[in-house]
């Protein structure tokens, strides 16, 4: 912004004469200009042409309650989509090998990947980290049959670096 404080009120003195009044406006009218332009480039719409509809809006999203964007309420859901389909495409790697989904929740709670997951989301998992991904597991829910497809897509493309590159992004959450 230009100016940090507002702008003086526009006075007329019954003694100006209209080129004077006239240069008034128009030294009032550049100076709210700049403020404008001054306003579009703080909220990262300015350049040579802007657009007075986004700043409009970008303005009235800020301050308008009708055109303000719903956020969830609550805490951060600690395990979205990606992290249970992940889940489940390892239990059904582990059950392929031979393992019942407990023996699989135990082992895949020695993993790293896992283990650090667990920790950093959620203290109370530290101590029972099977327990923690047993609870997470759901047999017949969508996350499932989704996490047991992409597992078995990238075992049939051959692509099981795709998988792990795909597995240690829960690391980076």
């Amino acid at each position: 912004m230009v100016k940090k404080k507002g702008l003086d009120r526009l006075q007329f003195g019954l003694l100006e004469s209209p080129l004077e009044i006239q240069n008034k406006i128009t030294d009032r009218t550049d100076a709210e200009y700049q403020r404008m332009v001054s306003l579009a480039e703080a909220i990262g719409l300015g350049g040579s042409a802007i657009d007075w509809y986004q700043v409009a809006l970008k303005l009235a999203q800020k301050h308008v309650p009708e055109l303000m964007e719903n956020k969830p309420r609550g805490p951060k859901v600690k395990w979205g989509m990606f992290e249970k389909q992940m889940l489940a495409g390892e239990i059904y790697r582990l059950k392929a090998g031979g393992h019942s989904i407990e023996q699989a929740c135990e082992e895949l709670a020695k993993v790293d990947i896992w283990k650090s997951f667990l920790h950093q989301k959620e203290g109370t998992y530290d101590s029972d980290a099977k327990a923690a991904l047993l609870k997470q597991y759901k047999e017949k829910s969508p996350a499932t049959r989704a996490g047991i497809k992409a597992y078995l897509y990238h075992v049939q493309t051959n692509d099981i670096i795709g998988w792990q590159v795909e597995l240690d992004k829960i690391k980076k959450k």
